[in-house]
Protein backbone atom coordinates (compact mmCIF):
# COMPACT_ATOMS: atom_id res chain seq x y z
CA UNK A 1 0.00 0.00 0.00
CA UNK A 2 1.05 3.78 -0.71
CA UNK A 3 1.90 4.20 3.28
CA UNK A 4 3.84 1.01 3.24
CA UNK A 5 5.98 2.53 0.93
CA UNK A 6 5.96 5.67 2.41
CA UNK A 7 7.38 4.18 5.78
CA UNK A 8 9.62 2.24 3.98
CA UNK A 9 11.15 4.96 2.24
CA UNK A 10 12.18 6.97 5.47
CA UNK A 11 15.50 6.81 5.54
CA UNK A 12 16.86 4.98 9.01
CA UNK A 13 19.48 6.18 11.22
CA UNK A 14 22.63 4.57 11.75
CA UNK A 15 23.28 3.36 14.86
CA UNK A 16 26.58 2.02 15.62
CA UNK A 17 28.07 -0.25 18.05
CA UNK A 18 30.82 -1.04 20.06
CA UNK A 19 33.05 0.14 22.72
CA UNK A 20 32.50 3.90 23.73
CA UNK A 21 35.16 5.95 22.03
CA UNK A 22 38.13 7.12 24.31
CA UNK A 23 40.29 10.66 23.87
CA UNK A 24 43.40 10.69 23.76
CA UNK A 25 45.37 11.58 26.37
CA UNK A 26 47.13 14.59 27.47
CA UNK A 27 50.00 15.53 25.32
CA UNK A 28 49.24 12.33 22.86
CA UNK A 29 49.66 13.61 19.26
CA UNK A 30 47.22 11.06 17.71
CA UNK A 31 44.22 13.18 17.21
CA UNK A 32 40.46 11.66 16.45
CA UNK A 33 40.22 11.08 12.98
CA UNK A 34 37.21 11.62 10.85
CA UNK A 35 36.11 8.33 10.66
CA UNK A 36 36.42 8.12 14.63
CA UNK A 37 33.05 7.95 16.38
CA UNK A 38 34.02 11.70 18.23
CA UNK A 39 32.96 13.29 14.93
CA UNK A 40 30.38 11.48 14.07
CA UNK A 41 26.92 12.99 14.28
CA UNK A 42 24.58 11.74 16.16
CA UNK A 43 21.40 9.88 15.66
CA UNK A 44 18.14 11.89 15.76
CA UNK A 45 14.80 10.72 15.17
CA UNK A 46 12.77 12.55 12.37
CA UNK A 47 10.71 15.06 13.87
CA UNK A 48 7.80 15.14 14.18
CA UNK A 49 7.10 11.84 14.27
CA UNK A 50 4.69 10.81 12.19
CA UNK A 51 1.39 9.75 14.17
CA UNK A 52 0.93 5.68 13.26
CA UNK A 53 -2.84 6.25 14.28
CA UNK A 54 -3.39 8.63 11.36
CA UNK A 55 -0.98 6.14 9.50
CA UNK A 56 -2.88 3.48 10.28
CA UNK A 57 -6.43 5.21 9.61
CA UNK A 58 -5.08 6.26 5.87
CA UNK A 59 -4.13 2.63 5.18
CA UNK A 60 -7.04 1.28 6.23
CA UNK A 61 -9.31 3.97 4.47
CA UNK A 62 -7.27 3.03 1.21
CA UNK A 63 -7.55 -0.55 1.71
CA UNK A 64 -11.55 -0.19 1.66
CA UNK A 65 -13.53 -1.90 -0.89
CA UNK A 66 -17.66 -1.12 -1.97
CA UNK A 67 -19.72 -3.21 -1.75
CA UNK A 68 -21.13 -4.19 -5.72
CA UNK A 69 -23.86 -1.42 -7.03
CA UNK A 70 -27.23 -2.36 -7.69
CA UNK A 71 -28.71 -1.29 -10.97
CA UNK A 72 -30.92 1.89 -10.45
CA UNK A 73 -34.60 1.78 -11.42
CA UNK A 74 -34.26 5.11 -13.71
CA UNK A 75 -33.50 5.05 -17.75
CA UNK A 76 -30.82 7.57 -18.34
CA UNK A 77 -31.54 7.89 -22.07
CA UNK A 78 -33.40 10.44 -24.23
CA UNK A 79 -36.14 7.97 -25.57
CA UNK A 80 -39.97 8.16 -24.95
CA UNK A 81 -39.59 4.30 -23.19
CA UNK A 82 -37.13 6.05 -21.14
CA UNK A 83 -39.37 8.61 -20.19
CA UNK A 84 -42.79 6.80 -19.46
CA UNK A 85 -40.45 4.63 -17.17
CA UNK A 86 -39.31 7.11 -15.24
CA UNK A 87 -42.36 9.09 -14.89
CA UNK A 88 -44.25 5.87 -13.89
CA UNK A 89 -41.49 5.41 -10.64
CA UNK A 90 -42.39 8.88 -9.96
CA UNK A 91 -45.93 8.59 -9.94
CA UNK A 92 -45.42 5.57 -7.89
CA UNK A 93 -43.78 7.60 -5.09
CA UNK A 94 -45.65 10.58 -5.67
CA UNK A 95 -43.17 12.26 -6.89
CA UNK A 96 -40.74 12.06 -4.19
CA UNK A 97 -37.19 12.05 -5.90
CA UNK A 98 -35.41 12.15 -2.25
CA UNK A 99 -37.51 8.90 -1.36
CA UNK A 100 -36.86 6.97 -4.33
CA UNK A 101 -32.88 7.50 -4.03
CA UNK A 102 -32.92 6.77 -0.19
CA UNK A 103 -34.46 3.28 -0.62
CA UNK A 104 -31.88 1.73 -2.47
CA UNK A 105 -28.45 1.91 -0.30
CA UNK A 106 -26.03 0.07 -2.90
CA UNK A 107 -27.49 2.15 -5.88
CA UNK A 108 -25.03 4.46 -7.08
CA UNK A 109 -27.82 7.19 -6.80
CA UNK A 110 -27.30 7.27 -3.12
CA UNK A 111 -25.90 10.05 -1.77
CA UNK A 112 -22.29 10.49 -1.68
CA UNK A 113 -21.81 6.40 -2.85
CA UNK A 114 -18.71 7.66 -4.83
CA UNK A 115 -17.08 8.03 -1.39
CA UNK A 116 -15.91 6.24 1.15
CA UNK A 117 -17.99 5.25 4.31
CA UNK A 118 -18.04 8.37 7.03
CA UNK A 119 -17.33 6.19 9.90
CA UNK A 120 -14.08 5.07 7.65
CA UNK A 121 -12.84 8.84 6.50
CA UNK A 122 -13.88 10.31 10.15
CA UNK A 123 -10.69 9.25 12.21
CA UNK A 124 -8.78 10.71 9.11
CA UNK A 125 -10.48 14.12 8.83
CA UNK A 126 -11.81 14.76 12.31
CA UNK A 127 -9.30 17.02 12.34
CA UNK A 128 -10.77 19.66 9.72
CA UNK A 129 -12.27 22.18 10.33
CA UNK A 130 -15.14 21.77 7.44
CA UNK A 131 -14.88 18.24 7.93
CA UNK A 132 -18.86 18.15 9.82
CA UNK A 133 -20.31 20.45 7.26
CA UNK A 134 -18.50 17.62 4.46
CA UNK A 135 -19.65 14.63 6.58
CA UNK A 136 -23.19 16.11 6.65
CA UNK A 137 -23.28 16.10 2.41
CA UNK A 138 -22.04 13.00 2.52
CA UNK A 139 -24.36 11.58 4.65
CA UNK A 140 -27.62 13.26 3.65
CA UNK A 141 -26.47 14.53 0.00
CA UNK A 142 -26.02 18.23 -0.77
CA UNK A 143 -28.71 20.97 -0.69
CA UNK A 144 -30.96 22.05 -3.42
CA UNK A 145 -31.53 25.17 -4.57
CA UNK A 146 -35.52 25.34 -4.29
CA UNK A 147 -35.58 28.74 -6.35
CA UNK A 148 -36.11 28.77 -9.51
CA UNK A 149 -33.46 27.89 -12.43
CA UNK A 150 -34.86 30.91 -14.90
CA UNK A 151 -32.97 34.54 -14.98
CA UNK A 152 -35.32 37.05 -12.41
CA UNK A 153 -36.94 39.70 -14.42
CA UNK A 154 -34.42 42.35 -12.50
CA UNK A 155 -31.41 40.12 -14.51
CA UNK A 156 -32.90 40.71 -17.94
CA UNK A 157 -33.93 44.75 -17.24
CA UNK A 158 -31.46 46.97 -18.88
CA UNK A 159 -29.67 48.61 -15.69
CA UNK A 160 -30.64 52.51 -15.24
CA UNK A 161 -28.58 55.11 -16.47
CA UNK A 162 -25.32 56.15 -14.73
CA UNK A 163 -26.02 60.03 -13.38
CA UNK A 164 -22.85 61.72 -14.40
CA UNK A 165 -20.29 62.64 -11.23
CA UNK A 166 -18.54 66.06 -10.99
CA UNK A 167 -15.33 66.45 -8.79
CA UNK A 168 -17.09 70.22 -7.72
CA UNK A 169 -20.67 70.44 -6.54
CA UNK A 170 -20.98 72.30 -10.25
CA UNK A 171 -22.58 71.22 -13.56
CA UNK A 172 -19.57 70.84 -16.34
CA UNK A 173 -20.40 73.47 -19.48
CA UNK A 174 -21.61 70.62 -21.53
CA UNK A 175 -23.67 69.08 -19.13
CA UNK A 176 -25.46 72.69 -19.19
CA UNK A 177 -25.93 72.99 -22.73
Amino acid sequence: MAVDRILQSRPQPEVTTGPPPVPPAEGDSVAPTPSSPLLQPAPTPKWPPPNLITLAAIKDALAWHPAPRSKHAFKFKLTELAARTNLEILESYNYDLQAILLEDTHSPLWPGSEFRPTAILDPVLQGHPLWPQAKKTLMHGAPASRTSSKPSSSATTSPPPRKARHSSGRRSRKAAS
